[in-house]
């Protein structure tokens, strides 16, 4: 893949602009972008009206990156609502090193229970996504979620991408953020590199803009 840009979704519309307006090409563009107050908006929102907001900001990204060239809209489907109240509280329990490895236990349980309904919405949205991004000729990017209350998980992965087989959708592998949740104890690392990173590919060269993870496209399976 060529070298070029990666543009983030924390971008503010003017340094999308700037960064846009060079000679550097773009290669990936995160979903949504730039940042306006619709990227609060959640894709696997419960609320209608905030999942069509999401939605909306998603394909008008896709619009874009297609305008620039791009081939890969980077997709992150956000968090499991139901555990945002007992994040802060797990994570800082890692942090200070009073983690037990039975109460990791137990939110990793918590956590792929808790996912089922989110994981039925973001299966619908990527679906609806995956048509845009096909008839723009760019593939979705999933990637590995950086806090383990994200979507989806290495087992969410694996049916998302059985359901939408054959759809512009592969996995993308964020190297940094898949060890958090093998440090915490609640799925080891090597289940998100055989989920998200498992192809035998060479790490995509890109220059990220402001603070895009580096990753690597991985194909279906």
């Amino acid at each position: 893949m060529p070298s070029g840009l990666v543009l983030d979704a924390n971008l503010t519309p003017p340094a999308w602009d700037l960064l846009t307006a060079g000679a550097t090409p773009v290669v990936a563009v995160e979903v949504p972008a730039p940042w306006t107050p619709a990227c609060r908006a959640r894709l696997t929102s419960s609320d209608g009206d905030e999942a069509a907001t999401a939605l909306g900001a998603a394909r008008e990204t896709l619009e874009r990156a297609a305008g620039l060239g791009a081939k890969i809209a980077v997709v992150r489907l956000g968090s499991v609502p139901s555990l945002e109240r007992d994040w802060p509280l797990f994570r800082d329990a890692f942090h200070r090193g009073a983690l037990t490895v039975s109460r990791a236990r137990r939110f990793a349980v918590e956590r792929e229970l808790a996912g089922d309904g989110d994981g039925d919405r973001a299966l619908k949205v990527l679906e609806r996504l995956a048509r845009d991004a096909e008839g723009r000729n760019l593939t979705l990017a999933i990637l590995n979620p950086r806090r383990v209350i994200d979507l989806p998980s290495p087992t969410e992965l694996s049916r998302l991408l059985r359901e939408l087989r054959g759809a512009a959708i592969a996995p993308a592998f964020d190297l940094a953020a898949a060890h958090l949740p093998d440090a915490m104890g609640v799925w080891p690392y090597f289940h998100s590199e055989a989920a998200f990173g498992a192809a035998p590919q060479s790490p995509m060269s890109a220059t990220p803009a402001d603070h895009s993870p580096a990753f690597r496209p991985a194909a279906a399976s």
